[in-house]
């Protein structure tokens, strides 16, 4: 592949050539194609009986039965939108959401963009309807019922279509979906509601193939995160095997966004365009140089301020953003624990940043977990002011690599990713 040098004709032949990829200031991108399949590591949401607006009411619910009305929502933005638009108050973590969101790039006008479930019994059997065209009105959707909790597994596809505003202007979007009125996953404890939880599951994922240096590596991703169907966040196999199905899309090698991946011994961070239409690598070495004067700013949770001679003492620094809200952070802090002893010898350091709401519960959590490596606090939301914030912290956990200088060299969300690049830093 030639290198393409002005931005207008690079642009032009993407857009033009189709699975076409391309180069520009060190960036690969190629289109992608859209394929059905549950892969490792998909993504379920839990849908929860939800307590209804004033303005949503719904046809089609039956009179004499009790009911809960649950609502898997594409754009949470646009929710929260309209509720203040419409003078209904909100919640604190809504406010958030408005506060964090350019509202001049939603929409004035209301969308459809709430897939509603609503789920009720007849006696041992689960009922099912889902409001699949998004009209309020469950009469005119397919009635499901299920006597056993093994039948949710045989339950079908379905395809949505939902509408998405991006730069004020509204797009229809559909997206294939895999609704299970039981998942084993999850623990209800609430006994009274708990049984009509029910899980939505992403039956989708997008594959393809990229020239890199003039060789071919094919991927396959599947969305990952809080917002449904956009890529976001995203688990990836990337690889020199074509994964042209879902039974080729294993476990092994899974990448997350964030990590990096090692081609021909350069390093790329893996993105998608917002719902996965376009695939991107990126030089991924962050040149920043002032990391360790950020650092310096901050007093471990012992109340000693980081000094630059401490901190430059040390080949490389692993920094690991977690929270003692994140399931995943905390289940890896052990294997941290372990790698950092196994090569603190051999000039490795840790610092620790807790990203939580309260200082005190960090600290109480450090104690009683016994961690020996430096912890540093940070306010959760405080993104303005914040490392986290200053580096563009999405995912939790993420851990970052930093050489003698500060230098980020290596960014992922996988700790078995992280020990593989600390093992190899440490041959060296």
């Amino acid at each position: 592949m030639k290198k393409l040098f002005f931005l207008n004709i690079l642009f032009a032949c993407h857009l033009l050539c189709g699975n076409l990829t391309a180069i520009a200031q060190g960036q690969y991108f190629a289109t992608t194609k859209k394929d059905e399949g549950v892969c490792p590591n998909h993504v379920t949401y839990l849908i929860l009986p939800k307590d209804l607006l004033p303005n949503q009411v719904f046809k089609g619910v039956p009179k004499n039965l009790k009911y809960t009305i649950g609502c898997l929502d594409f754009q949470k933005e646009q929710t929260v939108f309209e509720k203040y638009r419409a003078g209904m108050p909100l919640k604190d973590e809504e406010f958030d959401v408005l506060y964090n969101t350019d509202t001049t790039q939603l929409s004035s006008q209301p969308t459809k963009h709430q897939l509603f479930i609503m789920v009720y019994f007849e006696g041992q059997k689960k009922v099912m309807v889902v409001d699949s065209n998004m009209n309020q009105d469950f009469s005119d959707d397919e009635i499901l019922k299920f006597d056993k909790v093994k039948d949710a597994e045989s339950f079908k596809r379905m395809v949505i279509r939902y509408e998405f505003v991006e730069n004020g202007k509204i797009f229809e979007k559909q997206t294939t979906l895999k609704v299970k009125p039981f998942h084993k996953q999850y623990i209800y404890k609430d006994v009274v509601n708990g049984k009509y939880y029910t899980a939505v599951e992403l039956a989708e994922f997008v594959r393809g193939e990229i020239s890199v240096k003039g060789k071919t590596y094919y991927f396959a991703a599947k969305s990952l995160g809080p917002k449904p169907t956009r890529y976001e966040g995203f688990n990836l196999r990337f690889g020199t095997t074509d994964f042209s199905s879902s039974d080729k899309f294993g476990a092994k090698d899974l990448k997350s966004n964030g990590d990096t991946l090692d081609i021909d011994g350069a390093a790329f961070t893996p993105k998608f365009s917002t719902f996965g239409d376009t695939f991107y690598l990126e030089p991924a070495v962050v040149h920043y140089r002032h990391l360790f004067d950020e650092l310096t700013k901050y007093k471990t949770l012992n109340g000693t301020l980081l000094n630059m001679a401490d901190l430059t003492k040390y080949d490389y620094t692993i920094i690991d953003f977690w929270g003692t809200w994140c399931g995943p952070c905390v289940k890896d802090l052990p294997k941290m624990q372990e790698l950092y002893h196994k090569f603190q010898s051999k000039n490795l350091n840790l610092i620790g940043i807790a990203v939580d709401a309260d200082e005190q519960k960090v600290m109480n959590f450090v104690k009683k977990q016994k961690l020996t490596n430096s912890i540093l606090f940070e306010k959760m939301n405080d993104q303005k002011t914040g490392l986290y914030g200053l580096l563009n912290i999405q995912v939790f956990p993420t851990y970052m690599i930093l050489d003698k200088a500060g230098t980020i060299i290596h960014t992922s969300n996988s700790f078995e990713t992280l020990e593989a690049a600390i093992g190899k830093l440490m041959e060296d």
